[in-house]
């Protein structure tokens, strides 16, 4: 599987990217809405939220939007959907967030990050103390990756959502198992209190009960006094 992995971003991207469209001259057409707009405005702290979906975004872009990021600390939501980010631009996001103590909310969802991207931004999301929010759904992670992914979610706590569906290359069941991770993470753990009114005094009784759930079995223990 590893080999594979390495051959697989060893291919180049133009043969691979099934939503790259319009050419000209060889080369991938400009986006609609420059980038440099939204560059200049995250540089002077102008925005909070930095939502560009289906502008053609690639590693270039990325890192010119990363360095603006690593310049301010207003911004709470980065969302690059529907993009052509790959692993260098995920590298070099993952460097802009570590230093970024305000984003909440990564959407990262359709673009082309592999392992190799994830695993850095798994390292800074299992530190992180403000992202709570994640999505990288419809990429081409590997098992590897992750892994990681889920090793960043068991160790903080504070990541409430984590979608990483949908990237072919991964087992479902570790996909699910970060999901439900996550899940865990925002409702904790929780206790409860049950009054009866029962005709005869009974003796304390203890009770098992289990149930199974997406992410595996699940186990509550209780005792209950009469």
């Amino acid at each position: 599987t590893e080999m594979f992995e390495t051959l697989f971003h060893c291919v180049p991207s133009r043969l691979l990217d099934r939503r790259m469209v319009n050419y000209r001259s060889g080369s991938r057409s400009r986006s609609p809405i420059p980038l440099h707009r939204a560059v200049v405005m995250v540089e002077e702290s102008s925005v909070t939220t930095v939502d560009l979906p289906h502008r053609e975004v690639d590693d270039r872009g990325v890192e010119q939007l990363s360095a603006a990021l690593q310049l301010t600390s207003t911004e709470t939501w980065i969302a690059l959907r529907n993009n052509h980010c790959c692993d260098q631009g995920a590298m070099r996001l993952a460097v802009a967030l570590q230093s970024n103590s305000t984003i909440q909310k990564v959407d990262l969802q359709d673009n082309r990050i592999g392992s190799l991207g994830a695993q850095p931004l798994a390292r800074v999301f299992e530190r992180h103390s403000t992202i709570t929010s994640i999505s990288l759904s419809l990429n081409e992670i590997f098992d590897r990756g992750g892994f990681a992914l889920l090793h960043s979610v068991e160790r903080n706590t504070g990541i409430t959502y984590l979608w990483v569906y949908d990237n072919p290359y991964m087992d479902y069941h570790l996909a699910d198992r970060i999901h439900w991770t996550a899940k865990k993470n925002r409702f904790g753990t929780r206790a409860f209190t049950v009054s009866l009114d029962l005709p005869q005094p009974l003796q304390s009784y203890a009770c098992r009960l289990t149930f199974k759930s997406m992410s595996g079995e699940v186990e509550l223990h209780y005792e209950v006094d009469w």
